[in-house]
């Protein structure tokens, strides 16, 4: 676990106060692999080995529609609080600064850990968490944002377009504050005084529950049993599909490319 949780390669704490554009952190962090990866000219979307982020978060956006978009946001952060006894002052919830909200769950309620296809898990978890509520059915949950080269704006940087940042609310904030006095606040840097720790927190064993749910259920290459495959033999013309077979099986099990190739 050891490089998931420092995060000194990839990771900075806020935008520097001297900085005034636009700012994105990868949604997920990596051990100290992903250097080399990239300094020998790679994608991170083509970085197989395990990830990890530390908290999962769901972008809340309906057509530029806010007033739609916070009125969904608070009744699904209701409905969490009320069948899972989640407790909203752990919840990080931010204005994009433009057209919807960012919701950040710790993932230590959950229990999630490390996982090479982590993104694709992420994904099954919110499509579960949504499932049959109107944040659903009004398609204001953006599903495509768990993918493997994605990035989400920094709070309290800027929105090219609309001028406003990126700003933090509390939960009384997000229910009482009307969107013309959200966009208000956001017209400069915002800060909390008091945020609860994620070391401070512990697993929900409901919300737990569905995300052990979601890794047992198979991924979109899981199919390739490598040990099937290494068990039966291979006809000399079908050794390179065999070859492509072998390394995407094991690249999905979280191998390294060197550990592919003697594997």
């Amino acid at each position: 676990m050891n490089g998931f949780y420092n995060h000194k390669p990839v990771k900075i704490a806020k935008v520097p106060t001297e900085y005034e554009g636009e700012a994105y952190a990868h949604i997920m962090q990596y051990d100290e692999s992903i250097i080399s990866h990239l300094d020998n000219g790679k994608k991170v979307n083509d970085f197989y080995a395990h990830r990890y982020s530390d908290g999962f978060p769901m972008d809340i956006d309906l057509n530029g529609n806010l007033t739609k978009a916070k009125e969904l946001t608070v009744l699904f952060l209701k409905s969490l609080h009320l069948e899972y006894e989640l407790d909203l002052a752990c919840v990080r919830i931010y204005f994009s600064g433009s057209k919807g909200f960012h919701i950040i769950f710790p993932s230590i309620l959950f229990n999630i850990s490390p996982h090479p296809d982590l993104e694709a898990k992420l994904k099954l978890l919110a499509k579960r968490l949504i499932s049959d509520h109107p944040i659903e059915k009004a398609g204001a949950v953006d599903l495509p944002f768990y993918c493997r080269n994605r990035w989400i704006r920094i709070p309290n940087s800027i929105h090219p377009k609309s001028k406003l940042y990126k700003i933090p609310l509390t939960w009384s904030e997000l229910t009482t504050l009307s969107i013309n006095e959200i966009q208000l606040l956001a017209k400069s840097p915002k800060y909390l005084d008091s945020v609860i720790s994620y070391s401070e927190l512990s697993i929900n064993s409901g919300l737990s529950k569905i995300y052990q749910d979601c890794l047992n259920q198979p991924s979109k290459h899981s199919h390739v049993d490598v040990n099937q495959l290494l068990s039966h033999g291979v006809d000399e013309g079908e050794r390179g599909d065999m070859a492509f077979q072998l390394s995407r099986g094991l690249r999905d099990q979280g191998a390294t490319e060197n550990e592919i190739r003697y594997e």
